[in-house]
């Protein structure tokens, strides 16, 4: 059986983040996904609650100033990589403090209402995986988002990176952990992501 590259990107994972099964799933499969001998990298956001001294959390070396723009604006963000020991799996962060630096994952704690830049976030975090791919020069044979905070990642996949031969021939699954929970956003907030939308259709999900 031939071994994969396989890129999973979840935005919550056990033990570094956790708000519901997503994150178990996130800390077990790719796990499960190594120990088949496949190479695994599993990305998530570095929020306020993970502890870099905690979970010996390095920056990635040489890779200068990494960046990207959503809805005209520049965010910046570093990436992290847990000094880990487990073979076929590399755990990454992307590190946000603007955007991922706050006390809770989507919700504020005080409030308990979604922050309103959710979209924002998500699509930044999109952006910087893919980004991020390429900088480690990590060619995926498949990428596996979860729910809809990473769905944008195979958006861009099947949209605004189509072209671009690094991710040529790479799959993509999408996994909905919970259907309740489907990042609904204003229709006017579309241009947020950047898409032309002759792009989009007809075109199939995934």
């Amino acid at each position: 059986m031939k071994k994969l590259n396989i890129a999973y990107v979840a935005s919550e994972v056990t033990p570094y983040s956790k708000t519901g099964g997503l994150a178990d799933v996130a800390g077990a499969l790719p796990q499960e996904l190594a120990a088949l001998k496949n190479r695994v990298v599993l990305f998530s956001p570095r929020y306020a609650s993970v502890d870099r001294k905690k979970y010996d959390l390095l920056e990635v070396p040489d890779f200068g100033s990494l960046s990207v723009t959503v809805a005209g604006k520049e965010y910046k963000f570093g990436l992290l990589k847990r000094n880990a020991k487990t073979p076929g799996l590399e755990t990454y962060f992307i590190d946000s403090t603007e955007l991922f630096g706050r006390n809770g994952l989507y919700q504020d704690p005080v409030t308990v209402k979604d922050y309103p830049d959710n979209d924002i976030r998500f699509v930044m975090f999109a952006k910087a995986v893919l980004l991020s791919l390429e900088k480690l020069g990590f060619k995926p044979d498949i990428v596996h988002a979860n729910d809809w905070q990473t769905a944008m990642v195979i958006a861009y996949l099947k949209t605004t990176e189509r072209e671009n031969p690094f991710f040529a021939g790479a799959k993509s699954v999408l996994t909905i952990h919970n259907v309740a929970y489907q990042g609904l956003f204003p229709a006017e907030r579309f241009d947020r992501l950047g898409l032309d939308r002759s792009l989009l259709y007809p075109m199939s999900p995934f």
